[in-house]
């Protein structure tokens, strides 16, 4: 079944640069656990490691638009995986560094993302109340999803959304479960979860996601007619610069599993320009 991930660049890059910090050893932490020390500086510098040189991308649309910004993600999360696994990192002590890990893992390369979950999973375990536990949650769905394990990945992003207030973000994991939901035939409660999603969305991308998504639902339930007016509405946003705009498939967050059930996602686009 198709498997388009909404928005999940957005979504990483929130990871990278805002994700929710946890207090820093103190002094008398450091002095106690001297290994907390290294740790602290560590999680620093792997965090760094995650973010691209400011000549490497000037504007965060690059990453909506360029045929690179993927890869360019992927070297720096296993630039950061690297540094912390040659350091023994996960084993300092800081839960912190195994959420990173884990979740700069499955962000690499997709031979990493067994190791991925299985890092993120320890750290869910040994701290299931860290301010890190939504958007590890979050990244173990992407996991369990490549992995084929579509029941593992409807629960992690289940939930993802309880620990998640924010409704943009809310309406990212909605879209993410009902993409796995309809992988599952079960076409009722996808529907149920692209309607969510856009009534939660106000981000163009999410929406665009959303609305394709509910016309392929629609169409497997049965009714041709609104899904083709709802293809017709998600192909109408557009992205990118002027001179290449591109609908919203062909944005580089957005991956098929298997890969050829694209095609079935723009066929439905061009009955509906056709029937127009």
């Amino acid at each position: 079944m198709t498997r388009p991930q909404a928005a999940l660049l957005a979504a990483a890059l929130l990871l990278v640069g805002a994700a929710p910090a946890l207090a820093s050893p103190s002094v008398w932490d450091v002095v106690r656990q001297p290994e907390l020390g290294r740790a602290d500086e560590l999680l620093a510098l792997a965090e760094r490691s995650r973010v691209p040189a400011e000549d490497a991308s000037e504007d965060a649309a690059l990453f909506l638009s360029s045929g690179t910004s993927e890869e360019l993600e992927r070297q720096l999360n296993a630039r950061a995986a690297a540094l912390i696994s040659i350091a023994n990192g996960q084993d300092l002590g800081d839960v912190r560094l195994r959420y990173l890990l884990g979740d700069a893992l499955v962000k690499a390369d997709k031979s990493y993302l067994a190791e991925g979950r299985e890092r993120l999973q320890q750290a869910l375990a040994l701290a299931p109340d860290s301010p890190l536990a939504g958007d590890a949650w979050f990244s173990l769905a992407v996991a369990e999803g490549k992995l084929g394990q579509h029941e593992a990945e409807r629960a992690a992003y289940s939930r993802a959304l309880e620990l998640e207030w924010e409704p943009e973000l809310q309406a990212t994991i909605v879209t993410n479960r009902a993409e796995s939901t309809m992988a599952a035939g079960e076409l009722g409660l996808a529907i149920r979860d692209y309607r969510l999603a856009l009534a939660l969305s106000r981000s163009a991308t999410t929406q665009a996601l959303a609305y394709w998504g509910l016309a392929v639902a629609t169409e497997r339930d049965g009714d041709l007619p609104t899904s083709l007016e709802l293809a017709r509405r998600a192909s109408s946003f557009r992205f990118g610069p002027p001179n290449h705009l591109v609908v919203a498939l062909d944005l580089p967050s957005v991956y098929f599993t298997p890969p050829y059930e694209e095609h079935y996602y723009r066929a439905l686009a061009t009955m509906a320009e056709a029937a127009r």
